[in-house]
């Protein structure tokens, strides 16, 4: 069974965002654990903000990828030869 997860969840949503914003939630939320929670509970309030983290570690890695692939078919095109260029674009269509 291939688990698909809704298009409008949070994750989802913050998965096709920049990985600032959950890296910028999780800070926000150790910030306030520290700030409301009493000292007993800070930890656990803490570790809560580690899901937006891993979110943020995983919107930034495909960032980077497709940054990089990017890169690299840029950098192809511009080395091809006119002539090689318009022969893939045919080939392509």
């Amino acid at each position: 069974m291939k688990f698909k997860m809704a298009e409008k969840s949070l994750f989802a949503v913050l998965l096709r965002s920049p990985w600032w914003t959950s890296v910028g939630i999780a800070l926000a939320i150790v910030v306030l654990a520290r700030v409301l929670l009493p000292s007993l509970y800070v930890p656990f309030g803490m570790v809560s903000g580690l899901p937006f983290l891993v979110i943020g570690g995983i919107a930034s890695w495909r960032e980077f990828s497709d940054r990089a692939r990017r890169y690299a078919t840029e950098h192809s095109i511009r080395v091809m030869l006119p002539a090689e260029l318009a022969q893939q674009m045919i080939g392509a269509a």
